[in-house]
């Protein structure tokens, strides 16, 4: 996988009509903050947006993953990221090179503990949980 690096400058929060059809439907508290990633959601929600944007072009079974470094907090950390045309998550303050394909099956096997603030513990595939999960999708993921 590539490694991308996001260095913004300026960044303004995400305003009505920045993010897709699609609906925030898991969210966590990132730990080092007590919010949820302001940064985080508004680099998923861009990411959405160029997908839907490319709409037709993209094969069905599109997908994307990588890496950015938050740098517009005052905390910086990794983030990974992983997006298809019917959902998008971001996972806060991973390891180098977690295995996105077992934190996306993290996310979707416990998106309701998640949502709860219920910590379920990590898969073997995963040395650490991270600190923030978001997803957006068409409605609930599928479990």
């Amino acid at each position: 996988m590539n490694r991308t690096q996001t260095k913004e400058t300026s960044h303004r929060p995400p305003q009505p009509g920045d993010h897709s059809s699609q609906q925030m439907v898991l969210c966590t508290i990132c730990p080092h903050k007590g919010t949820a990633c302001q940064e985080g959601f508004a680099l998923m929600a861009r990411l959405q947006k160029s997908i839907e944007a490319a709409g037709s072009s993209l094969a069905p079974d599109f997908e994307i993953s990588g890496y950015a470094e938050l740098t517009g907090c005052d905390r910086g950390c990794l983030l990974a990221y992983h997006g298809t045309k019917d959902e998008t998550y971001l996972f806060g303050d991973i390891e180098k090179d977690a295995d996105i394909p077992a934190l996306v099956d993290y996310a979707q096997t416990h998106q309701g503990p998640l949502n709860r603030g219920d910590v379920p513990p990590v898969p073997a595939r995963l040395t650490q949980r991270p600190a923030s999960i978001m997803a957006m999708g068409h409605g609930a993921l599928a479990v």
